[in-house]
């Protein structure tokens, strides 16, 4: 899902539609922003916006 606050905007995932593994699991959120590193923080054809600030990122889940 994505949601839309302000300025700020950003896909939100359940924890379980996830990887486990860390590192594949931040290979799918960079991928969810069009971005691949660090060095596209600049991206504007993702889901983020142009700048770092506003593009956000939300993984939810049931608490204990």
């Amino acid at each position: 899902m994505q949601l839309r606050g302000g300025s700020s905007k950003g896909p939100y995932f359940k924890a379980e539609d996830l990887p486990s593994n860390k590192m594949q699991k931040d290979q799918v959120l960079l991928a969810a922003m069009c971005g691949l590193g660090p060095e596209d923080a600049r991206q504007i054809d993702g889901l983020g916006g142009s700048d770092p600030l506003s593009s956000k990122i939300a993984i939810v889940s049931l608490s204990n």
